[in-house]
């Protein structure tokens, strides 16, 4: 299975075997940014690998998942940063998937006491991994994803490559399985809105993770179908008010 496969099969897992994880596999995942397919460039970030016998007193078992090991996403404190993170972290989740390892995002978690923080960093999400103790897989159609028809306003026919990034975006898990996004299609465009979640008349974190998710799922898809995309930002869009939504982005496709 490769990592893209793995996109239509990948689900939450929250019970763990304690066996070891390969360690070339726990290398490559605290150095997968160099082959990231990002976002926002500009962005640094770093991963860093806990073992749970780093976390010294015994650790509760946050929404029943209890691992062992954490990975820790670092990232600069600037625009797009949890997007970022978000799209990083769901191809890591992807890559270790295709390995037959389980994952499973946790919000609520922090890096161990005393472990230190990258310099001009913050922490921003972990993810949990380890063998898993059940099934690894589930079928695509099993999902609870919102149809095609909720998803998108097609105001063309799109494309074949078109359609399948859409697919490939209606597959990325959530928080919450909140699903936050629309795309309003044409024939070789897409354009991305966030259902606007705000806590305390500000953008949620965990929105922009999700996002960056979301967008992980179709950088991964436009490179598995050698589709050629270039992503986007239409001021006139950003600048027009739509009820409920925020606009993100746009994606190109080259027919």
């Amino acid at each position: 299975m490769t990592p893209f496969e793995a996109i239509f099969q990948r689900q939450s897992i929250r019970h763990f075997r304690k066996d070891p994880v390969p360690e070339t596999v726990l290398h490559k995942i605290e150095n997968f940014e160099a082959e990231l397919i990002p976002i926002f460039p500009y962005v640094k970030m770093e991963t860093k690998v806990y073992r749970a016998e780093e976390y010294h007193s015994k650790m509760p078992a946050l929404f029943g998942v209890q691992a062992p090991y954490y990975l820790a996403v670092y990232a600069q404190t600037l625009e797009g940063s949890r997007s970022n993170a978000g799209n990083l972290l769901e191809q890591i989740a992807l890559y270790l998937h295709s390995r037959g390892i389980g994952t499973c995002f946790v919000g609520g978690m922090r890096p161990p006491k005393g472990a230190p923080t990258p310099e001009g960093m913050e922490f921003v999400i972990m993810l949990a991994f380890g063998l898993p103790k059940g099934e690894l897989n589930r079928p695509a159609e099993k999902a609870h994803r919102e149809s095609m028809e909720r998803l998108c306003v097609y105001k063309q026919e799109p494309l074949r490559e078109t359609q399948e990034l859409i697919e490939a975006a209606r597959l990325a898990p959530s928080s919450l399985n909140s699903q936050p996004w629309k795309f309003v299609v044409y024939r070789n465009r897409l354009h991305i809105f966030e259902v606007q979640k705000r806590q305390g008349g500000k953008r949620s974190a965990w929105q922009e993770i999700n996002m960056g998710i979301m967008m992980a799922h179709i950088l991964m898809a436009a490179e598995e179908y050698w589709i050629d995309v270039t992503m986007t930002h239409s001021d006139n869009l950003a600048e027009k008010p739509v009820a409920n939504y925020r606009y993100v982005g746009s994606v190109l496709v080259k027919p």
